[in-house]
């Protein structure tokens, strides 16, 4: 048994990968051109249309709580608003009425038992700084359900279960589910990019290598198929997997704002009036709204190319590769050093035990009295093997 065990190693691979999270953050802050003209007409659209009970959509928990996640991550937290109906009725709508619209249709701490619901709501919670009895409950029951069920859940759910422990805090658990998820992809050929841009958000939100094999083959792919649905043109149905897909490419840093296919994807996305409509909304859809939100201002946190982390991330990848290799050679050695400790302390107890049965021998050869001798020497074996046996188990268990 090698002196490190595997955790050891993991252990270092967490450390790693918490760095990793850390200097993701340390990023130039930038915006595209209008970015804040088109975003504050698209919160003015979003909060027009919550319902006066509270939600989005058609009573939809995932609107709804994709509406809130993206509403809170612009900084709109505990304001209210006024919504005036067609017929000139007004009611108060604003954050807090969501949330607790959110949670009593969400009983029991989960959205009627679909993991992608409630991973997204908790998310949202978490960025309006909501961290109650409800997420905690929450968090343990995504946790659970998915560790339980991974094999049978999509791809993206797990995703979202991932990105949720991991905004939470709780990366061990994230990461025990990201090892789980890699588990079920090695059996599918993902070809989605709403499915591969949560999956890579999550790897990427564990500290996962944004240059590793994983990760790599997934954003190589959604580069194409973006590209390719750029120029045959993007659809009201291929929309939210392309806002999707491209966040996906911002969150594995892998990109830049020059890319041509960045440039491309926003010019796209913001085409007026065939995808933003004239009252700021995306095809006057709450969830999809809301997701172009989210994407513009992952667009903002994207780093321009003289700052782009992909020296650091190459950087760490190889001193985390001789790390490990350091690590696996010294447990070799040791390894190696202890089976020949063993060996030797095996030959000293086997010497022992010669030992003893040439005394025992000797005894027997000067004792005159058969009857005597035999239980002298029942009796000596059979105690001194035990010993003896004990002592080369006690000798070979080092």
């Amino acid at each position: 048994m090698a002196l490190y065990e595997e955790d050891i190693v993991t252990k270092i691979r967490n450390i790693l990968s918490d760095m990793r999270i850390e200097l993701s953050r340390y990023v130039t802050h930038i915006k595209v051109e209008g970015q804040d003209i088109v975003i504050m007409k698209a919160i003015e659209w979003l909060k027009s249309v919550q319902h006066p009970g509270g939600y989005w959509g058609y009573r939809s928990v995932a609107d709804t709580g994709l509406a809130i996640l993206a509403l809170a991550t612009l900084g709109i937290k505990d304001e209210k608003w006024e919504i005036r109906l067609e017929t000139g009725e007004k009611f108060e709508g604003g954050v807090s009425k969501a949330v607790n619209w959110i949670k009593s249709k969400c009983t029991e701490y989960n959205c009627e038992g679909n993991i992608w619901d409630t991973a997204i709501v908790v998310r949202a919670l978490l960025e309006l700084g909501i961290k109650d009895e409800w997420v905690f409950k929450s968090i343990n029951w995504i946790y659970e359900n998915t560790i339980e069920n991974y094999k049978h859940e999509k791809p993206h759910h797990v995703a979202q279960a991932i990105i949720a422990l991991a905004r939470y805090g709780d990366l061990k658990r994230a990461r025990e589910l990201t090892n789980k998820l890699k588990e079920i992809l090695i059996n599918i050929e993902l070809k989605d990019c709403y499915v591969l841009g949560q999956v890579i958000e999550a790897f990427v939100a564990t500290g996962l290598d944004p240059f590793s094999p994983e990760i790599d083959k997934y954003v190589r792919y959604i580069e194409n198929e973006l590209r390719e649905s750029v120029k045959t043109g993007i659809s009201e149905t291929t929309f939210q997997e392309t806002v999707v897909g491209l966040m996906g490419l911002i969150k594995s840093h892998r990109v830049h704002l020059e890319d041509d296919v960045i440039q491309m994807l926003i010019a796209e996305i913001l085409k007026y009036p065939e995808r933003r409509k004239p009252d700021g909304s995306w095809y006057h859809d709450a969830k999809k709204t809301a997701l172009a939100l989210l994407a513009l201002n992952a667009l903002g946190h994207m780093p321009r190319v003289e700052v782009h982390p992909r020296i650091l991330y190459e950087t760490i990848g190889k001193y985390e590769k001789k790390i490990i290799s350091v690590l696996r050679e010294y447990d070799e050695n040791t390894a190696r050093k202890i089976r020949e400790i063993k060996k030797g302390y095996l030959f000293t107890a086997l010497g022992i035990s010669a030992s003893i049965l040439a005394i025992i021998l000797l005894i027997t050869h000067l004792l005159p009295n058969p009857t005597i001798e035999n239980f002298i020497v029942e009796t000596i074996l059979s105690s001194l093997s035990v010993s003896a046996f004990k002592k080369v188990h006690e000798l070979t268990r080092i």
